[in-house]
């Protein structure tokens, strides 16, 4: 939501860093996972920029920052189950024997 507040909405690390209660590693994480998702991406001098560019992506940002500003628990904790949800699909796959060799 800051990205999507600020001007132009482009931000350095230690904008976010003063607008968030997140530190500077673990920022660094979540601007690595939004390129990854093609949601930002670094300008030339390193700062982080919006480049959601689809009319549909905008509008989901919209309804996601209207469902921020009216409930903030109900966005993190869906957030959360969601990351849950992936870090056990992570943690089965890991666990899951693998089968050796090929087929006989």
């Amino acid at each position: 939501m800051a990205l999507r507040d600020a001007s132009e909405s482009v931000m350095t690390l230690d904008e976010l860093v003063g607008a968030l209660p997140y530190s500077r590693d673990t920022l660094r994480e979540i601007v690595a996972e939004l390129t990854g998702a093609n949601l930002v991406e670094r300008t030339p001098r390193g700062a982080v920029k919006l480049v959601v560019s689809q009319p549909e992506q905008r509008a989901e940002l919209e309804q996601l920052a209207e469902l921020w500003t009216r409930d903030r628990v109900v966005v993190a904790r869906t957030l959360s189950e969601i990351a849950v949800s992936r870090i056990r699909n992570m943690a089965e796959q890991a666990f899951t024997p693998k089968p050796r060799g090929g087929k006989r």
